[in-house]
């Protein structure tokens, strides 16, 4: 009889070290696995908007994409997109380079996915725009939120800190979107 009751107690004791180690080891990844879901926004990369007849044409990011990874210019693969007023859906992000002053900046970045808590926006060739504003414009700095910004595109091969941006897009006008559904 004394050596059943070694034994319940000796599993009682396995019992609660394994608890109390898978209680330690599952915390952290939870709380991880939560902080990247609450962080995370909708990535607009594959996304397509119309645009009514007549109206400035929306480019989608899987073109910019594929313009940036062809060799060759990219304005005379696709001139519709170049010198004339285009639309481009995306996320703000501050412009390395670029101040805040009073909450506004006059230069940002534009990337088809705000990143999360763990994982940062991509900043490949194809999927960042460096957008400027007129001189003497600035607008309201809106990290992690969609906006649609509208303006004339071109292409110029510039080195940034985290990347390569090869579209430059001079904005007249930037407005608050809602994501579209996917």
């Amino acid at each position: 009889m004394g050596r059943l009751g070694w034994r319940k107690r000796k599993r009682k004791g396995e019992r609660k070290t394994f608890g109390i180690i898978a209680l330690v080891t599952a915390c952290p990844v939870l709380f991880i696995t939560l902080a990247m879901t609450l962080s995370q926004r909708p990535d607009v990369y594959w996304a397509r908007l119309t645009s009514p007849e007549g109206d400035t044409r929306f480019v989608d990011w899987r073109t910019l994409d594929d313009l940036a990874s062809e060799t060759g210019d990219p304005t005379t693969k696709r001139p519709d997109l170049f010198d004339r007023e285009v639309q481009v859906l995306g996320y703000m992000l501050q412009f390395p380079a670029s101040p805040i002053q009073n909450g506004t900046v006059g230069r940002f970045l534009l990337v088809p996915d705000a990143g999360n808590w763990l994982h940062p926006p991509h900043f490949h060739s194809g999927e960042v725009i460096d957008v400027r504003l007129n001189r003497g414009t600035s607008v309201p700095l809106s990290e992690g939120k969609v906006v649609i910004v509208r303006g004339t595109m071109s292409v110029d091969p510039m080195k940034l800190d985290p990347g390569e941006v090869v579209f430059h897009l001079l904005a007249t006008s930037v407005n608050p979107r809602d994501p579209p559904e996917q």
